[in-house]
């Protein structure tokens, strides 16, 4: 309802359409990111996976780059309008910073917090590693026991529930109190006593861990959300964008001849136009 408005939209769309350029520079950066609109509710709901979570992160760590090259374009064009919208993207740089430093990015694009980040984490991670450190120890052990070459002894890993057996030759002689869990043609697995006491402490072990993870996630979350209107007034502005240039878009395929309306100030309804063409019917 606005003439100033509507006119600062049509100012816009005049300059897109004489910058095919800027639309190139747009389009490259934009079709790299993900719904962020979308992901951020789930956030909101703990709900998010680490890659998306991560992938918003990475989006937004890109934002400013690419406005302050399109900001250099727009640079060339008539009016301000483009300007003006960039210059309402904020800085996020400090935010996301703040969120990076807390975590690691693993090979299966999970997370986890740095040392020294979440104190649960910590204990947990190194429980489980002492856990670890005692297993591999019994295993030489049981080498040293069974009088056997330390490369003739291993753990065998059969599933999630089924871990850490101990893996020897079928021909040779165990302990009595061992428990044969499974065999091969050429393989026997057991459980040692201790073996199986470490791997029922391991299993628990990873459950600490894994919920000492989701008590950080929650965190991380939360302070994502704090800063999320700040990260929304950003993507929307992005929006506003590429709204403006799908017009600028739709305005080229019109095709000639076409006129950009002039709106007047009046106490009545009124439009005038002269010469109109029907575009459906014209471009047929």
């Amino acid at each position: 309802r606005s003439i100033d408005a509507i006119n600062a939209r049509l100012d816009a769309v005049e300059d897109l359409l004489q910058d095919s350029e800027f639309e190139k520079s747009f389009g490259k950066f934009a079709s790299r990111l993900p719904d962020i609109e979308r992901i951020i509710p789930r956030i909101y709901a703990g709900k998010c996976k680490p890659r998306e979570f991560v992938g918003v992160l990475n989006a937004l760590s890109s934002l400013g780059q690419a406005v302050q090259g399109l900001k250099e374009q727009a640079e060339k064009h008539t009016n301000d309008s483009i300007r003006s919208l960039l210059d309402t993207v904020p800085d996020v740089t400090k935010h996301l910073d703040e969120l990076n430093n807390q975590f690691k990015i693993n090979s299966d694009d999970s997370f986890h917090p740095k040392a020294g980040v979440h104190e649960e984490f910590d204990e947990a991670e190194a429980a489980l590693n002492e856990i670890e450190a005692d297993l591999e120890q019994e295993r030489v052990d049981a080498a040293k026991l069974l009088k056997l070459p330390n490369n003739k002894v291993s753990f065998k890993h059969i599933g999630t529930k089924d871990i850490y057996q101990i893996e020897v030759p079928r021909t040779a002689k165990v302990p009595a109190n061992w428990v044969s869990v499974s065999n091969t043609k050429d393989f026997a697995r057991h459980y040692s006593p201790k073996c199986r006491t470490l791997v029922q402490k391991l299993k628990e072990a990873r459950e600490t861990r894994l919920a000492a993870l989701r008590s950080f996630s929650a965190v991380l979350f939360s302070t994502f959300c704090e800063y999320a209107p700040t990260f929304l007034r950003a993507v929307k502005a992005i929006a506003e964008l590429d709204c403006l240039l799908s017009l600028a878009k739709a305005s080229y395929a019109i095709s000639h001849p076409r006129c950009r309306p002039t709106l007047v100030e009046s106490s009545a309804a009124r439009i005038e136009f002269t010469s109109l063409r029907h575009p459906c019917i014209a471009a047929s």
